[in-house]
């Protein structure tokens, strides 16, 4: 009886250990999300789609901060209300980096207008979202002086916004590394989570 309780010990020992290096110390995810164009991917429900664009982070593989282009929309909720703390970016160790805040991002990055100018999502966005209407959003300052940084963007039902958002530089670093973007919001059961990979 001995023996039989000390190897169903080791293995419960054994599985345990296995589950948290899968879910903590290993990649959290191998599969990505669909593309809908080469830089895009996305994830729909039936009450948003959230898009992922990475043209602008393959060009800031050496910076401090990696910009992501973020389109959300509410295809069928009263409301959904985002906030700076609606987005995680999570890199393939699992580690967490939230939004960077307004002040450190003008203190430590200069190049918010290029990556405004060059944003791919902005020309994809009338088709990514084809016949819903647009919400302004700027949860982040795109150049020093500019005071207009909102904390909460509220969406009605057909509408979208989209944005450029920055993350401190993942530790893995960022070209051809898969990230996960979380998406969380009070109207939602659980986050939206868009799998991706910056080529």
């Amino acid at each position: 009886m001995k023996k039989k309780f000390g190897w169903l010990l080791i293995l419960c020992v054994f599985v345990i250990f296995s589950t948290e290096y899968t879910t903590a110390g290993g990649q959290p995810f191998t599969e990505l999300d669909p593309k809908y164009d080469r830089f895009t991917y996305t994830l729909e429900s039936d009450r948003i789609l959230v898009g992922v664009t990475t043209f602008v982070a393959r060009y800031r593989e050496k910076d401090e901060y990696l910009p992501l282009e973020i389109g959300v929309a509410n295809k069928r909720l009263n409301k959904l209300t985002l906030t700076r703390d609606s987005f995680t970016l999570i890199d393939e160790l699992g580690n967490e980096y939230p939004l960077t805040s307004p002040e450190e991002l003008l203190e430590n990055y200069r190049k918010q207008s290029v990556d405004l100018r060059i944003a791919h999502i902005i020309h994809i966005s009338r088709s990514l979202f084809g016949g819903l209407s647009s919400v302004d959003s700027n949860f982040q300052p795109d150049r020093p002086g500019h005071s207009l940084v909102w904390d909460k963007v509220e969406l009605p039902r057909t509408y979208f916004m989209i944005d450029v958002l920055y993350f401190k530089r993942p530790a893995t670093g960022i070209k051809g590394k898969k990230f996960e973007l979380r998406v969380s919001a009070p109207e939602l059961e659980e986050p939206i989570q868009v799998r991706f990979m910056v080529e």
